[in-house]
Order: structure tokens, then C-alpha cells, then sequence
């Protein structure tokens, strides 16, 4: 199942742009990706399961698929987002 997940405001603002003042090695682009991927990433294993993969981030969230249902559901209820299953 494919969720859509949109980072709160004040990850945003907070954390991510200090992520990406301390790296300036990276272009922005990839430095929002991988504050993402670490962030989020770290979390879905912690508390779910290491079977997915998050894709298509932007500066506002991200998309991340999950191969088996009950995972995407517990996902939903932890953190929200929405099901791009009807898509």
C-alpha cells in the first residue's frame, strides 16, 4: 500500500532547515531527502517493520511504500497520511 505523508510545519522549519544549514555540501534537494529518509526512515524501522521504501520526497513530505497491508494501516495510525491506493 502507498501512503502520502506530509512533514509538519515545524519539522519543516525547525529540523529539516537545520539539517540542511549543517550539510552544505549537499544541494538542497538531496539534503531534504536525506533528512527524510533518516528521519522517517529510522522511525518506520524502529516502530514498524524494514520492508518498504520512501520515494518521491519534496520539501513538504513524501510518499512511501509498504509491501504488506498491515504495515501501511499501522503507519496510518501512528503518524497519519493518506492511502494512494484509490489513485
Amino acid at each position: 500500500m502507498k501512503i502520502e505523508y506530509e512533514v509538519a510545519g515545524g519539522h519543516r522549519r525547525g529540523d529539516m532547515e537545520n539539517f540542511i544549514a549543517a550539510n552544505p555540501a549537499l544541494d538542497t534537494e538531496t539534503a531534504q531527502r536525506t533528512w527524510i529518509e533518516q528521519r522517517f526512515g529510522k522511525w518506520i524501522t524502529d516502530n514498524i517493520t524494514e520492508n518498504f521504501s520512501i520515494y518521491e520526497t519534496t520539501p513538504l513530505g513524501f510518499r512511501v511504500d509498504f509491501p504488506q497491508n498491515a504495515d501501511a494501516l499501522a503507519f496510518l495510525r501512528k503518524l497519519g497520511g493518506r492511502s494512494l491506493e484509490t489513485e
